[in-house]
């Protein structure tokens, strides 16, 4: 069960916004998973886990944003039929307007200004909203205790580690209208790859180190986020690596100053 209530007394709404790019773009570099048909089924599979989440209540609203132009109504059928499309929003526009080499982080977060500015149930959610953005193929398991436990007091809410590099976890994140006008918005100019090999997780890393904000940022998710599906990257299932999660989830409780 959710708690926990704003300053003047209300509880704010829980958003979690799925990003996708459902037809990658095919000179996209870095990416492993190209096949439509595959990159449909992950967004689906993960889309009906978070219609399920939906209904438990595990968060308010749920938006689903992809940049490739993609007919969505495979999606608005699965909302439908879950009872919950009042609660659900769908948005697919052409949002793939650069160069390729900016990389998928540049694209990801270019998307998420579209979300921020046209959904209508992120606007219906008030000044106090808080969105989860979460990376659409991805399943995160303990979705529902990340939301139930979240700093209330924090404006931005996200998981950075220190090693073997300082990064920033983009799959997962969540912020307030204060941290998205001050930190987010407009953020993706600052993660292009086309001169750089620098990952876009390492390039965000930088951007919330690189200056004293007067939105309050908590770096560390105080559950390490389980996730499911397959890497983008390199194909790989997330539940091959069960030992590198487990060693997270352990260092977090014993070593909670060692950050990886």
């Amino acid at each position: 069960m959710r708690t926990g209530r704003d300053d003047a007394g209300r509880t704010p709404k829980d958003v979690v916004l799925l990003t996708a790019t459902v037809v990658a773009p095919v000179d996209v570099r870095n990416l492993a998973r190209r096949d439509t048909g595959l990159r449909l089924a992950d967004y689906l599979e993960a889309f009906d886990f978070y219609l399920a989440e939906l209904a438990r209540g595990s968060f308010d609203a749920l938006v689903l944003c992809d940049n490739s132009a993609f007919d969505l109504a495979p999606f608005a059928a699965r909302a439908r039929a879950a009872g919950l499309a009042e609660r659900v929003e769908l948005i697919s526009y052409f949002g793939l307007d650069h160069a390729s080499s900016c990389g998928r982080g540049y694209g990801e977060f270019k998307l998420v200004d579209h979300a921020m500015q046209v959904s209508a149930l992120i606007a219906a959610a008030g000044d106090d909203v808080r969105v989860w953005k979460v990376t659409g193929r991805y399943k995160v398991r303990n979705i529902g205790r990340l939301v139930a436990t979240q700093p209330n007091d924090a404006d931005l809410y996200c998981h950075c580690r220190n090693r073997p590099l300082p990064w920033l976890d983009m799959y997962l994140m969540r912020w307030n209208r204060r941290a998205y006008d001050e930190i987010i918005r407009g953020v993706y100019r600052q993660l292009e790859q086309d001169e750089t090999p620098t990952s876009a997780e390492q390039l965000f890393r930088r951007v919330l180190e690189g200056r004293r904000w007067s939105s309050r940022i908590v770096r560390r998710l105080r559950h390490v986020a389980a996730i499911e599906g397959i890497r983008g990257g390199d194909n790989v299932a997330y539940g091959s690596m069960r030992r590198k999660y487990l060693l997270r989830v352990v260092a977090q409780r014993v070593l909670p100053w060692v950050w990886i």
